[in-house]
């Protein structure tokens, strides 16, 4: 998934605040911390595994002994099988498919753990033909629809060595945000095949596509889930008068966060740090959008504060 620009932007004039540091402290601390990142989450939980190894998979530059894809998804598929463990399965389901096929069915066994959540439906009724009936009746009743997007960088985060500068934190913490990034959702693509050609008026899969596009909207929790749901609702006969309005409304918002991550004029103070963890955190919990409507809500209830304190 391509990176958004707003973020590539921030990632661009992030590195370039390190190039002004002396090497030692900027770009090669940075390169050592992360290895010292990498291994505290490889001596970690199967979760903390998973995501070290999904890191090391999509570094750019791609190192020459990165993980290739085959090796990622049957890892993965070992470390999710049988762990009960949402985030996990969400990953290994999302790395096994056709081109790398695993031994086990994580997308099943997500399924079973979250019954509600369209994603896992969505991968089977796409993936597994003999299941695809079961899948669409499932789709049907789900009440939520989560990727369990940023969990990459929350479960790094976690594992994060207290020793690592403070300094360095929100480098790594960025580099990282671009893995969740790249692992995006896994149910848009899908979510597109099962609405398109758009469905006949009055059927089933009409039906279908419309409480699904308004489940991804109302609760998808990355950006582009809203608005690949915007567009499924489309498909679906329910054209949004205001999407290009809607559409612009959310581009603001997720950009107005990013660049608000870093304090341009003091990089590298605790209070950058503090919003790195804390977007992290607040990410992970309420998805992409919904924690940029919570820290804009926060920041105007302040400005507001500001405004009355100051008459």
């Amino acid at each position: 998934m391509p990176l958004p620009p707003e973020l590539a932007a921030s990632a661009v004039s992030a590195a370039g605040l390190f190039a002004e540091l002396p090497v030692n402290l900027g770009e090669q601390a940075l390169a050592a911390a992360q290895e010292r990142l990498l291994a505290a989450m490889d001596a970690g939980g199967a979760r903390s595994r998973a995501a070290a190894l999904l890191m090391r998979q999509m570094a750019y530059p791609a190192p020459a002994n990165a993980p290739t894809p085959q090796f990622v998804a049957q890892q993965l598929a070992g470390l999710a099988a049988g762990s009960g463990d949402p985030v996990l399965l969400a990953w290994a389901a999302q790395r096994c498919n056709s081109s790398t096929p695993c031994s086990t069915d994580p997308a099943g066994e997500w399924a079973r753990i979250e019954p509600g959540n369209a994603v896992p439906w969505l991968l089977i009724a796409t993936q597994q033909p003999q299941r695809r009936p079961q899948a669409l009746a499932a789709l049907a009743h789900a009440n939520s629809y989560s990727s369990h997007y940023g969990a990459v960088s929350e479960t790094a985060l976690k594992a994060m060595p207290a020793d690592i500068p403070a300094y360095l934190q929100p480098r790594l913490l960025m580099q990282i945000s671009l893995v969740d990034a790249g692992m995006g959702d896994a149910g848009i693509a899908k979510a597109i095949n099962l609405c398109r050609p758009a469905p006949e008026a009055g059927s089933q899969r009409q039906a279908l596509c419309r409480s699904l596009g308004a489940l991804m909207v109302r609760q998808g929790d990355a950006a582009i889930s809203y608005l690949i749901g915007l567009r499924v609702q489309e498909l679906s006969g329910l054209p949004d008068v205001h999407y290009q309005q809607r559409r612009a409304e959310m581009q603001k918002l997720i950009s107005q966060t990013n660049m608000s991550l870093f304090d341009w004029q003091h990089p590298y103070t605790c209070a950058t740090v503090d919003r790195w963890q804390r977007w992290t955190r607040d990410r992970a919990k309420l998805g992409e959008l919904g924690a940029a409507r919570t820290w804009a809500a926060a920041a105007a209830s302040a400005a507001s504060a500001a405004s009355a304190a100051g008459r």
